[in-house]
């Protein structure tokens, strides 16, 4: 005899006027012992659920057997999905006070956390906070097979980009002709990846290993670097000049070209406006972590002060996600690699801007990278602190890699199945 209990349905849109429905909706446990949800959807949408016990949601350490149609873009129609209580460390035949909260989110504003597996068939599932986030954000999973995104709430806000004197306290002509502070406005929300890409997750998406540190044993854990910013999104010609004069466009047989058919994202580099934005998180400091001191910085950032190898001679990557995350949670924005954006390198104005692509690739072959790196900050003064900052602006060759850059990846925030 099955058991039916309790569920509820909330569906969110925030802020979209029309809002895909939940109906038919029905929990039940049947003779095997397994929890079976189903509903049906109106329209198209990324369907999340909680399962609760005596009112308090299961961890994500106990939704292992969560399966079936549940964290992903769904199509309308009929859905089921389905969990193991009694392989989850719940004792009895019956699991008595539980019930279902089914919550589903409109395809333009998906939730806070986006997975992607980078081996095929590239399985995307979307989680509504790190909490729930299955294992944990921290997992290693996250830094060898799977990519984690986070969603970057930035449509529509102004905010100052730039190095304002107060921030560095650095006397540079040359540096502040390049982070003159100005007012930016960011159109869309974006995911961005909550770690910069391992080399594990390179060469599952590639089949190639082209890290200088590739040689250790925690090698896949560790930021790729060593790839050209040609390579990822195809070379210049004559004929292709690539971003800002293509937009987002690459060409077949570059590393993006082939993710993005694998995945269906239109995975790219962040732009110089969408990196800072990221990694400030709301800071208006040299670091996010506040105050521009050298312990400040080698709590969150691997450089030049805490990187040495096993042996304590040189200076190298280390394991990513093992400093302290920024306010929105993303790891080793400052410090580890260099990070390549998109725009070509220039000099900044004082003039607003909205959604800004930075030079003309005619004008330069130089792109923009940010971050600061492992080798970044030798000495405790002003000017050395400001090599690994939130508004250094450096640059780099297209056509080859170098053993202190990497690259953290971007996508559209909209569901995609």
């Amino acid at each position: 005899m099955q058991k039916i209990m309790m569920v509820v349905v909330v569906m969110l849109a925030l802020g979209v006027q029309a809002y895909p429905q939940i109906s038919e909706q029905q929990v039940s446990q049947d003779a095997s012992k397994r929890l079976v949800v189903s509903y049906t959807l109106n329209e198209p949408a990324v369907v999340v659920a909680d399962i609760l016990v005596d009112g308090e949601p299961v961890p994500a350490s106990q939704r292992s057997t969560f399966k079936g149609e549940v964290n992903q873009r769904l199509p309308a129609g009929s859905h089921t999905f389905s969990w193991k209580p009694y392989r989850e460390g719940f004792v009895g035949d019956r699991i008595d006070n539980v019930s279902v909260e089914i919550r589903a989110y409109a395809i333009n504003r998906p939730p806070d956390f986006m997975t992607v597996d980078v081996d095929e068939p590239c399985a995307v599932r979307y989680y509504e906070s790190a909490s729930k986030v299955p294992g944990g954000v921290t997992n290693n999973v996250y830094k060898t097979e799977t990519m984690l995104f986070r969603l970057v709430p930035a449509a529509n806000v102004t905010w100052v980009m730039g190095c304002a004197a107060y921030e560095s306290g650095v006397d540079n002509p040359v540096v502040a002709a390049r982070e003159v502070p100005h007012m930016v406005t960011l159109s869309s929300d974006y995911y961005i990846g909550v770690y910069p890409v391992t080399q594990g997750q390179y060469y599952r998406m590639t089949g190639e290993r082209p890290s200088t540190f590739r040689n250790r044993t925690d090698r896949d854990m560790r930021p790729v670097e060593n790839v050209a910013y040609q390579t990822l999104r195809g070379a210049s010609s004559v004929e292709w000049l690539g971003w800002p004069q293509e937009g987002h466009d690459v060409l077949d047989g570059s590393v993006f070209h082939g993710f993005r058919n694998r995945s269906g994202i239109a995975f790219d580099l962040p732009t110089d406006a969408q990196w800072e934005y990221a990694a400030r998180a709301g800071a208006r400091t040299l670091f996010y972590s506040g105050e521009a001191t050298l312990d400040n910085l080698t709590n969150i950032a691997w450089c030049a002060q805490n990187s040495f190898d096993g042996q304590g001679q040189q200076n190298e990557t280390h394991v990513v996600g093992e400093k302290v995350p920024n306010a929105f949670g993303l790891y080793d924005m400052l410090g580890n690699v260099l990070e390549m954006c998109l725009d070509v390198h220039g000099n900044m104005t004082s003039s607003a801007a909205v959604d800004p692509r930075g030079p003309d690739a005619t004008v330069s072959s130089a792109r923009v990278v940010r971050g600061g790196c492992y080798s970044s900050v030798e000495k405790d003064t002003a000017a050395a602190l400001h090599d690994c900052s939130l508004a250094l602006r450096n640059m780099c060759g297209q056509d080859s890699g170098s053993s202190d850059r990497g690259f953290r990846l971007v996508c559209p925030a909209v569901a995609v199945r």
